[in-house]
């Protein structure tokens, strides 16, 4: 079994959907699962509807253009092939919609349907022109059981892995399409599975299914060693290990993310990153094998964030003051990217987003407001607008042959 997954730039318009088709022929062997994203922009345009609908705005004109796009794309995939089978209900969304208007508000369980909309239009499109191949549409919220809510769910692998391996038996198909970024948790409510939620898909098939290879097809060759958008001389990275890969994409490496290599890791599947309008070049290959003659291996950076420093007589030798900052944090749903503590324990600094810094002062001021009045700590220092950079180099110890030997602080330039 082979899972190739196509993003929102592979599948943006006609063009693009008709070359995602010739490469599914081309790589077809004995049988394949495709994961769809959205077209590129829709689940934007989605989120906006979504806005302008809570914030009591008229949203007809961007409700028509979205129709008229989805519309065009359907007509241009009809002169290609036949017309799609299974249209997604536009007036079901449409009444979705109405009714966050009406109430002002939009549930998550109501905006997890919205937002994830686009996906169902890729599937009927591209089953439409695969049609001849048989193509099989999964109902991702009938195979893939997630928990922790309507937003960002995590995928139960074990429960997933019985739910897919059963359905594909019960419906034999040489090519299978599934809606990226969707599940549904146990009652049977769908569910959105959060940032690359599309690759998080693909890579949650490949292990339940033990595929023989996991293919994220997008509009880039692969990994570079740096972002090419500031460093012209970055070049692509052939091959990456599991570890290389999660810990690269969690410091800055835009084409991946943590979640997505974690479960190929568990069930050792080989995760390939290749370009829909390239296809032909070698791409990215991430396994339990990492390779690599050039001492340093990547260099990566995450922006705007900020630096927080909890300090005061009360930290040192006390127990529980760093679990009491982190819990206040973590209470607050505030992601912590980075932390530090200084050798004789009087403070602890940590990076956040920059997005997220008003949150985490409010729930340390909460937290220790009684400590601050009593002279036990000091008012939080903040340094804002940060970036951290950081440095990959391959080293020759066989246990522990790639780290970041170097990790840096930098104000931002603006």
């Amino acid at each position: 079994m082979q899972v190739l997954k196509f993003g929102g730039s592979s599948l943006a318009d006609a063009d693009c959907l008709a070359r995602v088709s010739a490469i599914v022929r081309a790589e077809l062997k004995e049988q394949m699962l495709l994961v769809l994203s959205a077209p590129g922009g829709m689940t934007d345009a989605l989120v906006a509807l979504s806005e302008l609908a809570k914030t009591g705005q008229d949203y007809s004109i961007p409700w028509q253009a979205l129709c008229a796009r989805a519309e065009g794309l359907k007509s241009e995939v009809t002169n290609l092939a036949q017309a799609p089978s299974a249209w997604p209900d536009f007036q079901d969304l449409k009444r979705r919609l109405d009714g966050v208007a009406l109430l002002g508000q939009c549930p998550d369980a109501v905006y997890s349907y919205i937002i994830s909309f686009g996906e169902r239009i890729s599937v009927a499109l591209m089953q439409a022109l695969l049609a001849d191949l048989g193509a099989h549409n999964v109902p991702a919220e009938q195979v893939v059981r997630s928990h922790g809510g309507f937003m960002d769910a995590e995928v139960d692998l074990d429960v997933s892995k019985q739910l897919l391996r059963e359905y594909l038996h019960a419906n034999p198909a040489k090519v299978y399409i599934m809606a990226g970024f969707t599940g549904a948790d146990a009652q049977g409510n769908l569910t959105t599975l959060g940032r690359n939620g599309s690759d998080y898909s693909a890579a949650v098939a490949a292990a339940c299914l033990e595929a023989e290879l996991c293919q994220i097809w997008t509009d880039v060759d692969g990994v570079y060693s740096a972002d090419p958008r500031y460093i012209k001389g970055a070049t692509k990275v052939d091959h990456l290990s599991y570890k290389e890969a999660m810990e690269l994409s969690y410091f800055g490496a835009k084409v991946l993310h943590p979640k997505t290599i974690m479960p190929c890791a568990k069930a050792g599947v080989p995760c390939e990153i290749k370009n829909t309008h390239d296809p032909m070049l070698p791409g990215s290959l991430i396994s339990d094998e990492a390779r690599s003659s050039q001492p340093v291996k990547a260099i990566s950076s995450l922006q705007d964030l900020a630096m927080l420093t909890v300090s005061g007589p009360g930290m040192k030798g006390k127990v529980g003051m760093a679990a009491k900052v982190f819990t206040a944090l973590a209470t607050d749903n505030v992601s912590i990217v980075l932390i530090t503590q200084s050798s004789c324990e009087f403070s602890i600094s940590f990076c956040v987003y920059q997005q997220d810094l008003a949150l985490a002062l409010h729930a340390l001021e909460q937290a220790f407001e009684l400590e601050a009045k009593a002279g036990l700590i000091e008012p939080v220092q903040v340094q804002r607008h940060l970036a951290i950079v950081t440095l990959w180099v391959t080293r020759c110890v066989p246990t522990r042959a790639w780290r970041p030997s170097f990790l840096h602080l930098w104000p931002r330039p603006r």
